[in-house]
């Protein structure tokens, strides 16, 4: 159907329930004027290959017939659709009478915009039907539109021409050839994003346990990125059920109270308040609102106050979570599953860094709290605390990113920037590269042959993080002046 743009163009719509992702031309969007964001986007088609697009994320702001906008999210392409012709021929007044039949456009050239299932409260709703036509309400255009076919009629051969090929080349795939059949058991296996037997399909397949690489499967499904908000968010992956966590308010105000009395003991209490206070502020413990309707389990875990002590350490007080806390013999990180420690191989990652003529060496800043979680995920980790004043109730937070001390921490956050750096590779495909294979958890190492190329790798890497939400917040490459109480050390070692 025909829908409006705030500022007058008109696109043409094609809602799409069996897509998840929303889809517009090259074309439209220049003729529309919408910046977008470069990206690469994957697209699974009928044959079922994985292929790489690259592409840019636009917003496409749709009014509605009440003058409310709605923005779409969707990435560009070349084309969509070819050219659709409308039958002249058909009175729909004969198949739907009591509708207003002026108000009901049949769809005529090239699709412009394809919505998918992801915008569920924007599609037309069907009001009737009649033989294999359907009536749809919605609420763009002329809030009329007609879907399915006309007649009961034997499909032209030469129209679905393609359609056969597409069959044909999926029962094609399904026999391998020679070559392959000879290799079967012998190949790697391909276990990586895009399928291409390269290194990090290698490393799976030689350094991960059958495990390791199930529940990495696991949590990468668990992640999606909002690329509005630059925000990832995860659902944590369980092995169980969680509802069986316990409601354990009163064992973690028994703990919580036995960390405030060694606190004072050892005067930390305002040292921990303070960094509390922080944490609060980045939005990692989110106070819980009393008349909050959430109906889900609910599950206590305690806070624990680690210290790294040096010239060189910018967080001396650091808050973790003990999410191994027992509540009826059973804690959280129980049930949760792990991943793998980490996806590349320090040895390798130190020789490599040892290769450049100009090196550096980048940190990421709060590298798991970067990552939201989702609101079940935050009820099973909540804390107390009053600050310190005894006489007061303990305040109830909810921890709503990953954070220490949570089982898959460390996989989820190393995923999701190795993901960010695989979406934005366009930017600077050198860069992204170091992101994905000379990274060690949260910490970045890369170079070139001269300084001003580092620099320049060095500016696309923090480019390319941001906009998954992630920061690095030191750098430091060779030629630089360290103050004499900098014990400085690379991945431990000096």
């Amino acid at each position: 159907q025909r829908a409006q743009l705030p500022a007058g163009t008109s696109c043409q719509v094609f809602w799409d329930s069996g897509s998840t992702t929303a889809l517009v031309t090259n074309s439209f969007a220049a003729k529309a004027n919408l910046t977008g964001t470069q990206c690469v986007l994957k697209l699974t088609t009928v044959q079922g290959e994985l292929k790489e697009i690259k592409s840019c994320l636009y917003c496409v702001p749709l009014l509605d017939s009440e003058g409310n906008v709605h923005n779409i999210w969707a990435y560009g392409i070349e084309r969509i659709t070819g050219e659709i012709s409308s039958p002249s021929d058909v009175n729909l007044q004969e198949f739907f009478p009591t509708s207003d039949a002026q108000k009901i456009t049949l769809p005529s050239g090239s699709v412009d915009l394809l919505v998918g299932i992801n915008y569920p409260n924007l599609f037309p709703v069907q009001i009737c039907s009649k033989g294999n036509l359907a009536l749809y309400k919605s609420r763009f255009g002329s809030g009329l539109l007609v879907g399915g076919n006309v007649a009961d009629k034997v499909p032209d051969p030469a129209k679905c021409y393609h359609t056969a090929i597409v069959a044909h080349g999926l029962a094609k795939s399904l026999v391998p050839d020679f070559l392959s059949a000879e290799s079967l058991g012998v190949e790697l296996p391909r276990r990586c994003r895009t399928c291409q037997g390269c290194k990090e399909c290698t490393y799976k397949a030689t350094h991960l346990s059958w495990q390791e690489n199930a529940e990495l499967r696991v949590i990468e499904e668990g992640l999606s990125l909002d690329p509005v908000k630059k925000k990832w968010t995860s659902s944590y992956p369980y092995k169980k059920d969680p509802a069986i966590l316990p409601d354990n308010y009163n064992q973690a105000v028994g703990i919580m109270k036995s960390l405030e009395k060694r606190l004072k003991k050892n005067n930390r209490l305002e040292e921990f308040n303070e960094e509390f206070t922080k944490t609060v502020e980045r939005g990692v413990f989110v106070e819980v609102d009393c008349n909050e309707k959430y109906t889900g389990p609910v599950h206590y875990i305690s806070l624990v106050d680690a210290y790294k002590e040096g010239p060189h350490s910018t967080t001396p007080l650091r808050i973790c979570a003990n999410s191994s806390l027992k509540s009826d013999g059973i804690s959280l990180n129980d049930l949760l599953c792990k991943g793998p420690p980490a996806l590349n191989e320090l040895w390798g990652v130190l020789i490599r860094f040892r290769s450049f003529k100009v090196a550096f060496t980048k940190d990421l800043s709060k590298f798991y709290q970067c990552i939201n979680t989702t609101e079940l995920d935050n009820h099973l980790r909540r804390i107390v605390w009053r600050f310190g004043k005894e006489e007061k109730n303990p305040k109830i937070f909810m921890t709503s990113t990953v954070n220490f001390g949570d089982k898959p921490a460390g996989c989820i956050s190393q995923v999701s920037l190795r993901n960010t750096a695989q979406l934005y590779k366009e930017i600077d495909p050198v860069a992204a590269s170091m992101i994905i294979e000379v990274t060690y958890v949260d910490d970045t190492n890369g170079g070139a042959d001269t300084r001003e190329a580092a620099e320049k790798i060095s500016h696309s890497m923090d480019k390319i993080v941001e906009l998954g939400g992630f920061r690095y917040k030191r750098t430091v490459m060779s030629g630089d002046e360290l103050q004499s109480s900098d014990d400085f050390k690379v991945l431990g070692v000096g």
